[in-house]
């Protein structure tokens, strides 16, 4: 089964608690292009570690990115043989679930969210999981 979306954005909050310099949290690598002096100016987006940057974790549009996707979330192919020696039916396939996810999205999977399908949160990103791929093989017999 094939999803998208396009053209969409997504919040993100980790963006917002990694892009400060408050020296509490891990950050990005992003920040090493902070702006350090006049000479200095980094991207113009990071601000300076030597002052107090709570505004870089208020929510802005800054945080905001397209999070167009296509993904393949379950692909299986099999193949069956029916009335083979003494069975009715014999059938082996291989089957991936998250096979494939197509975004420029930076954090992942965009289409997820910590409060799982809800509407009260769409759109948000926050601290979500990784979406584990799984491949399974299986082989059925009718006898």
């Amino acid at each position: 089964a094939l999803s998208f979306a396009h053209d969409f954005d997504v919040y993100s909050q980790l963006e917002g608690d990694v892009l400060n310099l408050d020296g509490v949290f891990n950050v990005l690598k992003v920040t090493e292009e902070r702006w350090r002096s006049p000479e200095e100016p980094g991207n113009g987006e990071i601000p300076t570690s030597i002052h107090q940057t709570f505004h870089s974790r208020v929510p802005s549009s800054k945080m905001v990115n397209n999070a167009s996707f296509l993904k393949a979330q379950n692909i299986t192919l099999g193949y069956t043989l029916d009335n083979v020696k003494f069975l009715k039916s014999f059938r082996v396939y291989a089957s991936v679930q998250n096979a494939f996810l197509l975004t420029n999205y930076k954090y992942g999977n965009p289409d997820i969210n910590r409060s799982g399908a809800t509407s009260l949160e769409r759109n948000f990103h926050g601290y979500d999981y990784p979406v584990s791929r799984t491949f399974s093989l299986g082989l059925d017999l009718t006898f």
